[in-house]
């Protein structure tokens, strides 16, 4: 049953079917961020058997449409994947896109749609 909602997920999210070899990648989408603090990026990913993840990757735009780019993300074991986007990435924006990607070494492929982050202001404390 989890592997058929694993793979109606991904059908939905990418709009292809996933094959059988291809990884799946659990993902809480970070949809804010406060300006002037790291932006963390995690994920899960669980391949099939016998497969090694060979590239995992966050793609960021800044703008709707411009050239992405790529931060690796660092695995810690286990199929966790993480990365921090620095404060500079973003700093002159309100408002930013990243998506995962990852690929295997037999040739499958997973990620999520393009997510948007709105990047607020802190509020400042009166004394």
């Amino acid at each position: 049953m989890k592997t058929l909602f694993t793979c109606l997920l991904l059908l939905a999210l990418t709009g292809h079917a996933a094959r059988a070899a291809d990884p799946t990648v659990v993902h809480a989408p970070v949809t804010t961020a406060l300006r002037g603090v790291p932006v963390k990026i995690a994920a899960t990913v669980e391949t099939a058997p016998g497969a090694t993840v060979t590239s995992a990757v966050v793609l960021v735009r800044l703008s709707d449409a411009g050239t992405p780019i790529r931060t690796p993300l660092t695995g810690s074991g286990d199929g966790a994947y993480s990365a921090v986007l620095p404060v500079s990435m973003f700093r002159s924006v309100s408002v930013f896109w990243y998506a995962l990607d990852l690929r295997d070494d037999q040739g499958g492929s997973a990620g999520t749609p393009w997510l948007r982050v709105v990047i607020a202001d802190p509020i400042e404390q009166g004394g």
